[in-house]
């Protein structure tokens, strides 16, 4: 049976990240352990937002490609 009294102090919320919402799945990859480990050298901020901006830059260049195809 769950605790009807829960503690909830320790919980923290997500820091909001850029005007749109986060998913709320995260996403896994397995990376080559070179570019991993180069991507572990660059603080987890930068790293988190670099990701992001590599994802969204691909997916926009994707879509372009795709609407001059068509």
């Amino acid at each position: 049976m769950a605790n009807p009294n829960p503690k909830t102090e320790q919980l923290i919320p997500f820091k909001k990240v850029g005007d749109k919402p986060l998913s709320k799945k995260p996403l896994h990859i397995r990376l080559p352990q070179n570019d991993y480990d180069d991507l572990m050298e660059i603080p987890r901020d930068e790293r988190l937002s670099l990701v992001r901006a590599a994802i969204t830059k691909a997916l926009t260049q994707r879509k372009e490609k795709l609407q001059q195809a068509s």
